[in-house]
């Protein structure tokens, strides 16, 4: 299941496992937003949702509120004025800020007629989800809305935290590595990473847990590549990224047919057969070039390993003995060829 997927069927369930861990906005997701615009974007879509839902079981009232409701979220939503918090606890939305700017339920409530609803509700649970609110009154409000308790939760965002402690990526011998770690006190329901702004694995669920914080990207080509590590609890999300030149070329010097061994026989064949009956390629040219002079020469090379061998010669040049980074220079390696 793709990222988009999951978070889209999250946002639309029915029932919110709590307040704010479905944003609707989540599923367009876009980091190059500011936060300002991030929300509109949020509100843009939860309004193109709303508009989108069936009203036959509502009464002809609250089909003309509904209907209202949009428009002026609509117009909210445009407008860009929404509420800071400058609370001890920034990653929740407030009801009403100390400038007396009110979020997106609380503006509702307020062009509806029940402003000293929306008051009341900042004076004792200014910081809480719409779900969470224990005033009587708001139950009586959703139901004249014609809106749902849970439309009135999609309508919050969700809230950029410093979820994600660190990140890093280094290229081995398998791929590139990721490695992240997830700040105390968050538990994350999902992390998702991104190759070059391309999906490449989702983690959820136990997966996630089985991932202890860290992948190996065994597809990635040679080159340079961003990455990104986007994780979510379903209140906060984060993401960070890291940027990785891929171009470090694992392969042992001697090793032709890139089986981890040197062998005085199996290797020297391999190449003469390359080079001289259209034989497989190795799959580290410069593996095959076994003296280290720059060239690959079929008999030069092949004999080289086999005095070596067999007869006390001289080793291969570095990278010798072990499978380590070293430049391939013009030869190239068409994989990473450890064992």
């Amino acid at each position: 299941m793709t990222r988009l997927a999951l978070l889209a069927m999250v946002a639309l369930a029915s029932s919110f496992a709590h307040a704010g861990s479905s944003s609707y906005y989540e599923s367009h997701f876009d980091p190059t937003l500011s936060e300002v615009e991030r929300i509109r974007a949020h509100l843009g879509c939860t309004v193109e949702y709303l508009s989108a839902q069936p009203t036959d079981a509502l009464t002809d009232d609250q089909a003309a509120n509904r209907a209202e409701h949009i428009n002026v979220l609509s117009r909210y939503a445009e407008a860009g004025s929404f509420p800071v918090n400058e609370t001890s606890n920034p990653f929740t939305p407030i009801f009403i800020d100390n400038a007396g700017t009110a979020c997106a339920v609380g503006h509702l409530m307020i062009e509806s007629g029940s402003g000293s609803l929306a008051r009341e509700i900042s004076t004792c649970e200014n910081l809480a989800y719409v779900p969470e609110i224990t005033h009587p009154g708001v139950l009586e409000w959703v139901e004249s809305s014609g809106l749902t308790l849970d439309e009135c939760a999609l309508i919050q965002p969700t809230y950029l935290a410093a979820f994600i402690d660190e990140i890093t990526c280094q290229s081995d011998a398998d791929g590139v590595r990721l490695e992240w770690v997830i700040g105390e006190g968050f538990d994350a329901s999902w992390v998702t990473i991104d190759r070059d702004g391309v999906e490449i694995l989702q983690l959820y669920g136990a997966e996630l847990d089985a991932a202890a914080e860290a992948y190996v990207d065994t597809s990635a080509s040679y080159g340079v590549h961003e990455y990104r590590v986007y994780a979510s609890d379903g209140w906060y999300w984060d993401e960070h990224f890291c940027m990785i030149d891929h171009t470090e070329k694992w392969f042992t010097r001697g090793d032709a047919n890139g089986n981890g061994e040197i062998e005085g026989i199996a290797d020297p064949v391999y190449l003469l057969s390359y080079a001289f009956v259209s034989g497989p390629p190795p799959p580290c040219l410069e593996a095959a070039d076994s003296n280290g002079d720059g060239t690959i020469e079929g008999i030069v090379d092949a004999l080289y390993v086999m005095y070596y061998v067999f007869a006390e010669g001289p080793p291969p040049p570095l990278p010798f003995p072990n499978c380590e980074i070293a430049d391939a220079g013009g030869h190239g390696c068409a994989a990473v060829v450890c064992p």
